[in-house]
């Protein structure tokens, strides 16, 4: 009889959600990180972009919430938003009940084979980049601590490291804050720092950003790690990853992904042929320029393009310097596949916004010169060199069938790593092809960008 009962209970539960389910337009399910406040903010704007002014928040649980827009007519639409990790948006939308997945971490190859996504990368055809994030690494506003390498962040997290002293820095017991399982920014921290070992079970854990930043903040001994926008009243500390020197979680090294913790932050859809009229339309509203305006003002990192002066790098090769010694870095780099020249899901992305940026007035009469370079484990040290030229050859034809002019391309092999090639993730960054204009802009628009200095 329990069974029964239980069944019927079951039963009826799922009857309720189809019911709830089918009184909603559009349904988004997944990271924390995207949905606490960037998803709601687009949502919102897109729903008005359609004729639905009038909008009321309904918070239906924790973490989860429906927008309702009404239009001059009285007609309704609804988006739900669920954000309890990055994790499950990939269960929602194999369930069936998520139209689109949002996520802090890129798709796995179970998850990818699981809903049935043939290609062996994902593509723009459902893996969309919506913007960055990095995740910054925060302490109490008055720590003396200024910078730390990935090594020490892994033996403070893992309980090896127990005290400030052994750093050298004054202070007690050192306690860890950490964002629970579920979250895409505990994956991603898992994935770019543990690597295989574990968070200290003495860890106060999270399912909220914000709740782990304010804690830390009032906490002198204490340490976590957030998404850039929810630093709030806690401070940021460089990151040293690999050979290279601390880096800083800026907007300029977050958006070329040359900060140690920088990931991008995803919506996916469904595989191809299956994905909604309206899930499309939102994902297109998400990297339109208005949706990147809100991307912005929620304190992530938009994908428009800025550019910046770097000062000279110290160690770069003699031609390298001699090719960018007057040029202006752009805040984006195209990255590969392993051992190939393959262009990622952003990397074809951005190739579209950079022909449209160069084709903007008074950019007409400037220069493209591509920097390429290649990881030093992908292939042999004699092919690694050919590697980097074949992948900045290989954007300049592009660019250039799309009738931008390119002056230089260069590849540099394996020089000027900016993440250690211990990692896969590291090694993904190192194969890339930066951008640069060799016109200079008009003066007072160019940023410094002082953390690449002196590499």
């Amino acid at each position: 009889m329990t069974l029964l009962r239980t069944g019927i209970g079951l039963l009826f539960i799922l009857a309720s959600a189809t019911a709830q389910a089918q009184d909603v337009d559009l349904r988004l399910s997944g990271s924390n990180t995207i949905g606490a406040a960037l998803a709601p903010q687009l949502a919102r704007d897109w729903l008005r972009s359609h004729g639905f002014d009038r909008v009321q928040r309904i918070e239906l649980a924790e973490l989860e919430i429906r927008l309702v827009g009404t239009n001059a007519q009285g007609g309704q639409r609804a988006v739900e938003i669920a954000a309890h990790g990055s994790g499950t948006s990939f269960r929602a939308l194999k369930a069936g009940i998520a139209d689109i997945g949002m996520s802090s971490r890129p798709i796995r190859e179970s998850e990818r084979v699981s809903l049935g996504i043939t290609e062996r990368y994902s593509s723009l055809s459902n893996e969309h980049v919506i913007g960055l994030d990095g995740i910054a690494i925060v302490v109490h506003p008055d720590s003396p601590l200024r910078a730390i390498t990935i090594a020490q962040l892994r033996a403070i997290f893992s309980g090896q490291i127990t005290n400030w002293a052994e750093l050298g820095l004054p202070g007690g017991s050192i306690q860890v804050y950490a964002r629970d399982d579920k979250s895409g920014t505990f994956d991603t921290f898992d994935s770019l720092v543990m690597a295989d070992a574990a968070i200290a079970t003495s860890a106060r854990r999270y399912e909220s950003t914000s709740d782990l930043s304010d804690d830390v903040s009032n906490d002198p001994n204490g340490i976590g790690f957030v998404g850039l926008p929810y630093v709030r009243s806690s401070r940021a500390v460089a990151v040293k990853n690999g050979a290279s020197r601390p880096t800083a979680a800026e907007e300029f090294t977050i958006a070329t992904e040359d900060y140690a913790l920088a990931r991008r932050l995803f919506l996916y859809t469904p595989k191809a042929g299956d994905i909604t009229p309206l899930a499309q339309d939102f994902v297109n509203f998400a990297v339109s320029e208005r949706g990147q305006r809100l991307v912005e003002s929620t304190g992530f990192v938009a994908q428009r393009i800025v550019e910046a002066r770097p000062t000279a790098l110290m160690g770069a090769p003699d031609e390298y310097l001699t090719m960018t010694d007057t040029a202006l870095r752009l805040s984006l780099n195209f990255r590969f596949h392993p051992s190939a020249t393959t262009l990622d899901s952003k990397g074809v992305a951005d190739l579209n916004r950079l022909v449209e940026y160069l084709q903007r007035p008074g950019q007409l009469q400037r220069s493209v010169l591509l920097a390429g370079f290649a990881d030093a484990s992908e292939v042999s040290p004699y092919l690694s060199l050919a590697l980097s030229n074949d992948r900045a050859d290989y954007v300049a034809r592009l660019l250039v069938n799309r009738g931008v002019r390119v002056e230089r391309v260069r590849g540099f092999g394996p020089a000027l790593p900016v993440a250690d090639n211990q990692s896969s993730n590291g090694r993904g960054k190192n194969r890339r092809v930066e951008v640069w204009l060799s016109t200079p802009a008009m003066p007072g628009g160019n940023a410094p960008v002082s953390q690449l200095a002196e590499r």
